[in-house]
């Protein structure tokens, strides 16, 4: 976990900061370029930075970054912007960091608090529970997907068959994936509990060569951790609800 990442800002910055992300859709308009494409691509950008900048933990993996070794110019972490709200003179840069080298603002201490901001602490988990998607809609209902539909018991939303180009998308993703992933983590007193998602559909488990695979990845999941854990319980994602 990180220091601060977000301040309550006065109203003048906050006006400021409208007319900045603002001035390139202006542009845009005023040199006849404007677009759909060009608008929702420009918003969907700086909203998936700004979340990153402001998530509290690390989610870009330091392989990346070594396998990519400028992407550290062109994208800012929690880290990164922690230090511009603790140290205030430093680290001035809004998304794009390659700003801050070429004024000398870059805080020294930014790649070292991201490497120790990446040291996970080991944490005996209670119990875990097991889950797996069903439909294609099911992803959106899980804390990943959408706030709004996540928080309401399963249901078919028609709205959501629009999104059936990333859906089927996400199908191939989840059969790329050979491990299970921690979807969630709750805290009650002394109880840990954690619940990690199977990465496959129903349709995809009902396959014979697949259910094989699936208890593959489970056991080898509860194998390495098994001195962490005393019980884990198996149950559809949508069942939870």
């Amino acid at each position: 976990m990180l220091t601060v990442v977000a301040v309550i800002h006065p109203f003048a910055e906050m006006l400021v900061y409208f007319l900045l992300f603002t001035s390139p859709l202006v542009a845009l308009v005023s040199t006849g370029t404007a677009s759909l494409a060009a608008g929702f691509g420009y918003f969907i950008y700086i909203d998936f930075m700004n979340y990153i900048g402001h998530c509290n933990f690390e989610m870009v993996p330091k392989w990346l970054f070594n396998a990519f070794p400028p992407l550290k110019y062109f994208m800012y972490t929690p880290s990164f912007h922690s230090l511009h709200h603790t140290k205030f003179r430093t680290n001035y840069s809004l998304f794009i960091l390659i700003y801050d080298y070429i004024y000398g603002t870059m805080e020294e201490s930014s790649e070292e608090l991201y490497e120790k901001s990446m040291i996970k602490k080991d944490e005996i988990v209670d119990a875990v529970h097991l889950t797996h998607l069903t439909t294609l809609q099911s992803v959106y209902h899980s804390r990943t997907g959408f706030a709004s539909v996540a928080s309401k018991p399963y249901s078919n939303q028609f709205y959501l068959w629009i999104l059936f180009p990333f859906s089927y998308a996400l199908v191939l993703v989840a059969s790329i994936f050979g491990t299970t992933l921690t979807v969630e983590r709750n805290k009650l007193k002394k109880l840990h509990t954690e619940t990690w998602l199977v990465p496959r559909f129903t349709f995809q488990i009902r396959i014979p060569n697949c259910i094989s695979f699936c208890m593959s990845i489970t056991g080898d999941s509860i194998s390495d951790t098994s001195h962490l854990f005393a019980s884990s319980i198996y149950q559809p994602l949508e069942k939870r609800k």
